[in-house]
């Protein structure tokens, strides 16, 4: 649902060491595929599995997921997220402080009614089943303890003090983590249907409202990126709603038909108008905006990131899958505009009119005033960040950084400071609220269009040094984005901030996603 793959790796590992009650599970993500490898533990063997994935992004759906996410890895975390601070900063218990809570525990145990606990176990026990998951949930969860040799070095020092007693207090059996571990999984697959069933019972957004996104998004481009004109944002936003029909229908088939159809319907379009009225068109503003969706900025900024953070098999692979679908889609609209000029002026003087022309074509003459940007940039900031499929309660903070960032990048700030305000700001607002901070990255990246950098460069005539281009421009828009996050990231605030070291760290609200 949108989640970066360097960062799903650690959460999903995250996961099932709270899961299973132990280390060692290992994740390894592909573009289309996952690979999970289980290490031998006393009762079974070593093992590999395998599912597959598919890429997309739905704001909405990862924020529910999230929540389950974050639940199965606080049994072995230290804060309220995936991410745990150093046992380090912690105080670890001493030998007595371990003594006076084993034998409080021991007393209360005997001296309540043991038969009450039985009573009530038969009576709901699935209050009981709550009740030991939010047990193993707060605090330092049941695991993080459990696995960490500092703790289980002073705790069998605690449990040797006190001879009289023939079980280990501190010690979790096997059987004790096999019962916790279906009561999770128990809780974590009921968490998830119930959500599925939610979504599939309500709607997030009807199809008119996503077409005025689409309309609205297209036609915010054109005027805030690509200079063009009122009539061209108009048809442009009219294209892109077509543009999504096109997708639709041609769901079912491969890839690269569905957007060499879709990118050349729109070159004919936009081609057409453009030469019928030169002064009032733009081709280039109106061919660019009317395919958004299908620009592959992210995934290159994300493939470089991957490549950087040691991935480099998905990150290499995303990254040539992007650069080539992004020349399949220059090349689309480049044909569609050929056709355009053949339809309008013949195939002998089209194609001689399209050679001297074509340079004329990408450049709007008919702009609109700048004075109508701060009109126009709410609305559109707004449209973009709701194609992520956000809740309606994210899309004010999704538009403000949509919003933040096309003003730093309009008043001339270079990209990896526009990219580092975005994802340290999503990050900051992540840490003290507990919201996740992806939706507030993508839309505030969104507005520095990374994908647009390689069509228009596909689409001028001169393609000097064009790899070369778009690798440094996703590599800036990646570092600061990259850079902003690790600002506010546990790592630093943990060491940094008194209040991550001041009583139960629980209670702070940690960022779980890039």
């Amino acid at each position: 649902s949108g989640t970066p793959t360097w960062v799903l790796e650690t959460v999903m590992e995250r996961v099932a060491e709270g899961m299973m009650g132990r280390t060692g599970v290992r994740f390894m993500f592909f573009p289309g595929k996952c690979f999970i490898f289980y290490p031998a533990s006393n009762s079974t063997a070593e093992a590999t599995d395998m599912f597959k994935i598919s890429p997309g992004f739905d704001i909405d759906k990862m924020g529910a997921v999230e929540q389950v996410t974050v639940r199965l890895a606080s049994f072995a975390s230290n804060t309220k997220s995936v991410e745990r601070l150093n046992a380090a900063l912690l105080q670890m218990p001493s030998r007595k402080q371990l003594q006076n809570i084993k034998e409080r525990a021991l007393w209360e145990f005997h001296s309540n009614n043991s038969s009450r606990i039985g009573a009530e176990a038969e009576n709901d026990p699935e209050a009981l089943a709550t009740e030991i998951l939010n047990l193993a949930s707060s605090t330092y969860g049941l695991f993080f303890y459990v696995n960490s040799p500092q703790f289980q070095k002073v705790a069998k020092m605690a449990d040797d003090a006190t001879p009289d007693d023939d079980d280990d207090f501190w010690q979790v059996s096997d059987s004790t983590i096999d019962v916790f571990t279906r009561l999770a999984s128990k809780e974590a697959a009921l968490s998830l249907k119930r959500m599925e069933e939610s979504q599939s019972q309500t709607q997030l957004y009807s199809p008119g409202v996503v077409r005025i996104f689409r309309v609205l998004s297209s036609a915010g481009a054109v005027g805030l990126w690509f200079g063009g004109g009122f009539a061209d944002m108009i048809v442009s936003g009219a294209l892109s709603v077509f543009v999504a029909y096109i997708m639709k229908q041609f769901a079912l088939e491969e890839r690269v038909l569905t957007e060499v159809v879709a990118c050349f319907f729109v070159g004919v379009v936009a081609g057409c108008l453009s030469i019928r009225w030169p002064g009032t068109f733009c081709f280039g503003a109106i061919a660019v905006a009317s395919v958004l969706d299908m620009l592959q900025g992210f995934k290159v900024v994300y493939a470089v990131i991957e490549v950087m953070s040691k991935n480099a098999v998905a990150g290499t692979a995303r990254l040539l899958d992007g650069l080539l679908y992004t020349g399949l889609i220059s090349y689309s609209l480049k044909f569609g505009l050929d056709a355009a000029f053949r339809i309008m002026l013949g195939p002998t003087k089209g194609a001689a009119t399209a050679a001297s022309s074509y340079a004329n074509m990408l450049v709007s003459g008919n702009g609109i005033s700048e004075m109508y940007f701060p009109l126009i940039l709410p609305f559109a900031a707004t449209a973009w960040s709701g194609l992520f499929r956000p809740s309606y309660a994210e899309l004010p903070l999704m538009a403000f950084h949509g919003i933040l960032a096309f003003c730093l990048n309009w008043a001339g700030a270079p990209l990896f400071v526009a990219a580092m305000c975005v994802t340290f700001s999503a990050g900051i607002i992540s840490r003290f609220t507990g919201r996740e901070a992806l939706g507030n990255t993508l839309a505030g990246l969104y507005a520095l269009v990374p994908g647009t950098y390689m069509v228009k460069a596909l689409l001028s005539p001169s393609r000097v040094n064009f790899v070369e281009t778009v690798l440094f421009t996703a590599a800036t828009i990646g570092l600061g984005g990259g850079f902003g996050s690790l600002l506010c990231s546990p790592t630093i605030l943990g060491k940094s901030s008194w209040s991550f070291r001041k009583g139960d760290s629980k209670k702070k609200p940690t960022m779980l996603f890039f």
